[in-house]
């Protein structure tokens, strides 16, 4: 797994406090993953 994954993962657990920062991390993970993906190919 990338590195912004990780420091996703570490947004997630604080997000989990805040509902809208909470579905905004959701958001930006998606995000990054498929960039992620599109930036392998």
């Amino acid at each position: 797994m990338p590195f912004i994954t990780m420091i996703n993962g570490l947004l997630y657990v604080k997000a989990k406090k805040d509902r809208k920062i909470f579905k905004k991390s959701i958001a930006y993970l998606l995000f990054s993953m498929y960039n992620y993906k599109t930036n392998e190919e």
